[in-house]
């Protein structure tokens, strides 16, 4: 028993040296890489490039994995469209961090964004197994709000972000 202790924690501290897609910046790296190879022009495409994103694993150790759209006013007078991957790593059955990867674009408020209120969608999944990101997106594509902003966005610049959270 012993044994499969001390097996089990080396496993977990080698690992991270052996799998270096669990770098911090390895996740901000690909999505860059996606959108020099695509330079995007509209919020469908930058959607596109996310899907892509969406798609791949980052980790073995990775618990959970959220999916977050969220839109809204600036103080600057733009109107924000984000897109959020979060990525939860435990650590002996205790929530250790999050990381958080996000695209985020500043379009023009036009006079069809100003009536549009802020709000947000997420989806989640608790293992690294499956994630219903057809479902997801297809919500996403479908919301009335969200379907306003592809058709009345002129976008003046995208934002690539990453951040890690610790559990308190």
């Amino acid at each position: 028993m012993l044994y499969q202790i001390i097996s089990f924690y080396a496993y977990r501290v080698f690992s991270k040296f052996l799998f270096w897609r669990t770098s911090p910046s390895y996740s901000k790296a690909v999505l860059l890489s996606l959108l020099g190879e695509s330079n995007p022009n509209s919020t469908t495409e930058y959607l596109t490039i996310f899907k892509n994103f969406c798609k791949t694993k980052f980790s073995h150790d990775l618990h959970g994995d959220a999916l977050l759209v969220q839109w809204g006013d600036e103080e600057n007078g733009t109107f924000t469209l984000d897109f959020t991957r979060q990525f939860s790593y435990n650590s002996f059955f205790i929530n250790e961090h999050m990381d958080q990867c996000s695209l985020t674009l500043s379009i023009v408020k036009n006079s069809e964004l100003k009536e549009v209120e802020a709000g947000n969608t997420w989806s989640f999944r608790e293992d690294n197994t499956t994630m219903p990101m057809p479902e997801f997106f297809a919500q996403i594509e479908s919301n009335p709000i969200i379907k306003s902003i592809f058709t009345h966005s002129k976008i003046l610049s995208h934002n690539v972000s990453y951040s890690r959270l610790y559990s308190s």
